[in-house]
Formats: C-alpha cells, structure tokens, sequence
C-alpha cells in the first residue's frame, strides 16, 4: 500500500492484495446431503406459456454434493482513493476497488442450473418427471470461473458547533459499477448489477443532535436505503423482467448520561415498519439483502466501574 499527503487536508492512498482460500474439507468431501432449495423453473414455465415474472419460486428436493477436484480460490484486490477535508469540520472520501476472483469456489445452485438447462437445452442434474415438472436437481461444489466487480465508495460526515448543541450529519454509501460472473458453471459471463438481490446502491445516513447541558443528550436519526431491482434474469434472451422496489428504513436512538457514570439509550429499529421488497408473488424475498425484522423498540443501560 502506498500514501501521499501533498496538503495537511488531502492524502491520496492506494493499496494492492492478493489472497487465496483453499477448498474446506467439507466442500471438497463431505457426504451427500438431501435439501428444498428454492428456484424458478423457468424451463417449465416457457413450455407452459407462464411468463417469466409470474414464474412461480418454489422448492425442490435437490442432492448437494461435494467435488474433489476443486481447485483453491483466488482474488486479487486494488484500491484507489483520496481523503479530503476542504473545512476543520468536514471530511470528504472517495475510494475506487476492483476485485477479480478466479476459480471462485460456489455451490452451482439449483437456480443456476435450471440457467443452464434453458441455454443449453438439457442438464445431466436435473430429473423431470412425465409433466416436465423437476423431480430432483443435484447441486455440486464447483469452480464457477471469474467474479469481477468494481465500485465506489464514498463518506463524508460534518460537525457544526452551536451554543448550545453540536450537530452532526454523515453519509456512507456504495455504489457498484459492474458485478460480472458466470450464470452458471462455464456459461456466459453477464453483469448481474441491478438483478435480483444485487442491489446497485446502497447507503446509511444520519443526523445527531448533541446537547451537554442536557445530561450530554445525544439524538441520532438514521436511514439506510437499498436501490431497486430487477426480478427475473431471462437466461436464452437477456432480458430482465419484474420490478422489486426500493426500500428505506428509519431509526431513532436518544441517549443520556447519568451522574453515577451510567448510561442510559432508548431507541427504534425500523420507525415505520417497513417490510423487505417483495416480489410480484407478494411473499418472496431474499434474505441475504432484507431482514424480516419489522418495528423494535429498545432499552440500553450502561454502567462505568
């Protein structure tokens, strides 16, 4: 990694890593095991006339299996960014990185699969019944290829003094600029920015109240916003259908110092109760992105000894 400060308020820094992560036993050797994964048999729903935003995400049985033949993992990583803080009181940052992992080490989900059978016209992994319908997928550890993604990431945060209260305010966001890998195991690589739980922006954001002659009272209002999304990616065509909104959340948190060295923090998680972006099926979501955790009140104590 290197640093330059040519100014007091300005340093320029970019930094270079490489890293490796080797197959776990568990992945290169474990038994069979039986799971309902969750996928959209888009296969099944183009020869049935179903579109594929209305295509149904349901649960299959499906064999997850180990592979000894996996290679390890590796991932480059470069970063490039500048800290500037044109007033005492404001600090501005904008970083760039890149990272390309090659032999990424992934589960070739059903999901992924199912991709490959609608490219390709057949799969050796999943078994159909006399109704087209899937019997049983198997899913095994694999190398998928290459990730590539690259992005921004940008902070600022301002602290103005008044005579009675300090105001603070601060951003934290980041936003993807590509996000390439294989649809699926030695398929075509596509950029799945903006696709179902791939969220191109996403950011927190607050502002604080802090009074000191009020037992040194600290008030905190925060958002975190998650960027909308397509629904469906259309493997044999490209196209990216449905809509899944986007979603904002509110949180408060108001804090007091006691005089015996205590603390004491009430607050909400999600002010408003706003429930994770749904699919179009209205109860479908993905968890990796939202949580399901509607509107939470707490209560904080804290003792100094």
């Amino acid at each position: 990694s290197l640093r330059y400060q040519p100014l007091d308020n300005l340093m320029l820094r970019t930094s270079w890593s490489r890293s490796f992560r080797a197959p776990s036993l568990s992945d290169l050797y474990s038994a069979d095991s039986e799971s309902a994964d969750w996928a959209k048999d888009y296969v099944y729903c183009a020869a049935n006339g179903i579109s594929a935003a209305a295509c149904p995400n349901q649960q299959y049985t499906t064999i997850r299996t180990a592979n000894e033949n996996l290679k390890e993992e590796t991932a480059d990583t470069w970063n490039f960014g500048v800290a500037y803080s044109p007033l005492d009181d404001l600090n501005l940052s904008l970083d760039y990185y890149t990272i390309k992992i090659t032999d990424l080490i992934q589960l070739n989900s059903l999901q992924s699969i199912i991709y490959d059978e609608l490219n390709t016209g057949s799969s050796s992994n999943i078994v159909r019944n006399s109704q087209g319908k899937i019997k049983q997928g198997t899913a095994p550890m694999v190398n998928l290829g290459e990730l590539n993604t690259s992005g921004l990431d940008f902070k600022a945060d301002y602290k103005y003094d008044l005579n009675m209260a300090t105001v603070r305010y601060d951003f934290g966001g980041t936003y993807i600029l590509e996000y390439k890998e294989g649809l699926y195991a030695g398929g075509p690589v596509i950029d799945k920015i903006g696709q179902n739980g791939r969220p191109q922006l996403r950011f927190n954001t607050g502002v604080g109240v802090n009074v000191p002659q009020w037992w040194n009272m600290d008030t905190y209002l925060s958002a975190s916003y998650i960027d909308s999304q397509s629904q469906d990616y259309i493997a044999d065509t490209g196209a990216e259908v449905g809509h899944i909104a986007s979603q904002t959340t509110w949180n408060l948190n108001v804090g007091v110092e006691a005089p015996w060295d205590g603390k004491i923090q009430v607050g909400v998680k999600n002010m408003f109760n706003t429930a994770p972006s749904l699919e179009s099926d209205g109860f479908t979501y993905d968890e990796d992105v939202y949580s399901i955790d509607g509107r939470i009140y707490y209560i904080d104590y804290t003792q100094k000894f």
